[in-house]
């Protein structure tokens, strides 16, 4: 799970849209930056389809083995997609990130949708 903290794009885009919703999943391999890129892609055209043209910004890091033993988790690649604003796309995002690890090979679990509101 990602904190905002620890992330400036994420307190930005909670300051221009009043609140960010993110998209996490979990990914049981080391995906490439290319492969990570053509699912991001992939969301970005769908949701450019359905109109929305809010801020997106992509989070991935790899889980390695050290890290999954302390989490007792697996090793894998961790993707959060963050959406400027409050978005209802869950099934958009979740089916087309779920649809293109399955075209690259790759077994992935959703962890769901979190969606964090400014309250200044």
């Amino acid at each position: 799970m990602i904190k905002m903290f620890d992330f400036p794009e994420l307190n930005q885009m909670m300051i221009e849209y009043g609140s960010v919703t993110c998209y996490n999943f979990f990914v049981y391999g080391n995906m490439t930056e290319e492969e990570i890129k053509l699912l991001v892609d992939g969301v970005r055209i769908k949701t450019l389809m359905r109109g929305f043209t809010n801020h997106l910004v992509i989070f991935s890091s790899y889980v390695d083995e050290d890290l999954a033993t302390m989490l007792k988790h697996y090793q894998g690649t961790t993707i959060t997609i963050a959406f400027g604003g409050t978005v209802s796309m869950k099934e958009l995002v979740e089916g087309t990130i779920m649809d293109g690890l399955k075209f690259l090979h790759y077994k992935g679990d959703f962890y769901g949708e979190r969606i964090s509101e400014s309250h200044v």
